[in-house]
């Protein structure tokens, strides 16, 4: 540990930073992560906290900010503990399984280890207003991989939408199995929860798909008696600025304003 290192924690002290996750998962909650974990001051730092409440989202997002959070645990040798909030369910149950540590609440929504696909079929809408879509391909599979909703749904797209959909949610068990610490044997998982039931977390936790029933400041200040626990903004300071002075005028923002540059500082 180098001087500067040990000058912090002597100065600041320590502490358990907590990255929020309290939205849908796509690219917007990607960089609110990459965001949060730029703002850690890993000398200081005894653990890393996930808090979770979200209903799930993009599979690709969900990787990234795995590897995001898992990289910068190991790197810096930190133990990473999850937490459900009021949901961790699909994409959520998928970061909340990360942890060296896993918690919820007994009343949490956990699991649907599941994937969804929705086809709008547009075609009549099409017919009223004489629309004709004409799809242009370099060959007929991908001509069939379009996802064009003026067309009726036809067997073969049915087909081939549905395995993509079967891959997808395979991969979604290797990886729950992978990190989770079951109690339950295959064939009850399939019935319990590879079956993308939502399942509360006092349940979730009989079955091993979370390890405790816990409150994340309850949790952590148990385990690192006498450490503070900070949660980790993901906005910048403009942001907070520019937030600041709208709530001082009465106008309610919302952060998709704020991220659209239209002020260029």
């Amino acid at each position: 540990m180098s001087i500067v290192s040990i000058a912090k924690k002597y100065i600041f002290g320590s502490y358990i930073p907590v990255i929020v996750i309290n939205t849908g998962i796509d690219a917007k909650a990607t960089q609110d992560v990459r965001n949060s974990i730029a703002k850690i001051d890993a000398d200081r730092a005894k653990a890393v906290a996930l808090l979770i409440n979200s209903p799930g989202g993009s599979p690709v997002q969900c990787d990234i900010i795995t590897e995001m959070v898992k990289g910068f645990s190991k790197k810096h040798h930190l133990p990473l503990y999850t937490f459900a909030n009021d949901i961790a369910a699909s994409g959520g149950q998928f970061l909340l399984s990360i942890g060296d540590k896993s918690f919820a609440q007994e009343t949490s929504l956990v699991g649907s280890v599941g994937v969804v696909g929705m086809w709008f079929g547009l075609g009549n809408l099409a017919k009223e207003y004489k629309l004709k879509p004409e799809i242009f391909s370099s060959n007929q599979e991908q001509e069939l991989a379009y996802m064009n909703f003026f067309e009726d749904l036809t067997p073969e797209k049915k087909e081939k939408i549905i395995r993509t959909l079967k891959t997808h949610h395979k991969i979604f068990i290797e990886h729950i199995e992978k990190h989770s610490n079951y109690k339950i044997s295959p064939e009850e998982r399939e019935k319990k929860i590879y079956d993308a039931s939502i399942v509360l977390g006092k349940d979730a936790v009989k079955y091993g798909l979370v390890d405790e029933i816990g409150q994340y400041q309850s949790v952590l200040n148990r385990d690192f008696p006498g450490v503070q626990i900070e949660i980790i903004s993901s906005e910048s300071w403009r942001q907070k600025i520019l937030g600041s002075i709208f709530a001082k005028m009465g106008v309610s923002t919302q952060e998709s304003i704020l991220d659209r540059n239209l002020l260029l500082m």
